[in-house]
């Protein structure tokens, strides 16, 4: 069967656009077990309890705790309920301890199995030693940890590098969970000219920054949150209502056309300008007067050199 879309997204680049269908990649496995209403169990009509403990069958809830069981689904269809016995025995035994299982170039991990992030930091300053040598071995040889344990009853693997001051750990998807993906227009057949390759690589090149957390900090801010955040001051004040900004011009469809037209957009200075000449920390204002000045003590230099 062909997986199912979950949303259409546009990704642009100055005037390219390339359209997409957005597919789930990763997920977590439905649980085995299951919370279900035990009269509708009886009634035959039994379906899953939702977060606030309401039956989707019966619409009844909150359920009182003698009313829900846990329920497991046989080979044959048919729905049976587990004793807390059960339940115990197939529970794995609690510990927190985390199983080294193996090292892996941190490089090589595809991102596609990495789950939430969680901190590790060290208990005590009478445990920190081993703490910071295993974060120093794992940052220094660029290793992760695959490591196993257990979970609120489920066994887990997960992933832990270093990261900062600490260990971050990042719960892995198992192989089963994530989502093969052929997509619905195969890649041959598609070339593209010597043109196009030079200038997508050109417009690519301009795009190009170098990651850390203090320039994303300083380039991406959650928008809403500041329109939020403007619209109480306004509402106290009585000012007005701030509105989104619109949503951008739709894109070139010609390939070639919208890398040039993208080109021109990003380049007002000559292209072969160097980077490092345009310093990030001045802004363009601060910048022109100084151009002026150096340009006003040569002038009058040369135009006295000629009339001598």
């Amino acid at each position: 069967m062909a997986a199912r879309s979950t949303g259409h997204w546009t990704i642009t680049m100055g005037m390219v656009g390339v359209d997409t269908k957005e597919y789930t990649a990763a997920k977590k496995d439905e649980p085995n077990l299951v919370n279900m209403h035990r009269q509708c169990i009886e009634a035959g009509t039994a379906s899953p309890l939702n977060m606030l403990k309401k039956c989707s069958a019966c619409q009844e809830g909150p359920l009182p705790t003698a009313d829900i069981v846990k329920t497991f689904r046989a080979e044959d269809g048919s729905i049976g309920i587990m004793t807390d016995a059960e339940l115990k025995a197939l529970a794995s035994e609690k510990s927190n301890q985390m199983e080294v299982r193996a090292m892996v170039p941190l490089g090589k991990v595809d991102p596609v199995y990495l789950g939430k992030p969680n901190w590790l930091g060290p208990v005590d300053k009478s445990k920190a030693k081993n703490f910071f040598f295993f974060q120093r071995m794992l940052g220094d040889k660029a290793l992760a940890a695959i490591v196993s344990y257990v979970d609120y009853g489920h066994d887990k693997v997960g992933l832990i590098r270093a990261a900062g001051a600490g260990l971050m750990l990042h719960e892995l998807y198992y192989a089963n969970e994530i989502r093969e993906f052929e997509p619905a227009v195969p890649s041959s057949g598609f070339q593209f000219s010597d043109k196009e390759m030079e200038f997508g690589g050109r417009l690519f090149a301009e795009y190009t920054k170098d990651w850390s957390p203090e320039w994303f900090a300083e380039t991406f801010i959650d928008q809403h949150d500041e329109r939020v955040r403007a619209f109480a001051i306004a509402r106290a004040n009585g000012g007005a209502v701030p509105v989104a900004a619109a949503a951008p011009k739709a894109p070139s469809g010609d390939l070639m056309a919208a890398l040039m037209a993208s080109l021109e957009q990003r380049t007002p200075a000559p292209m072969h300008q160097p980077e490092a000449e345009i310093r990030p920390d001045v802004q363009p204002e601060e910048r022109k007067p100084a151009a002026k000045a150096e340009g006003k003590d040569e002038k009058p230099k040369g135009r006295k050199t000629r009339a001598a």
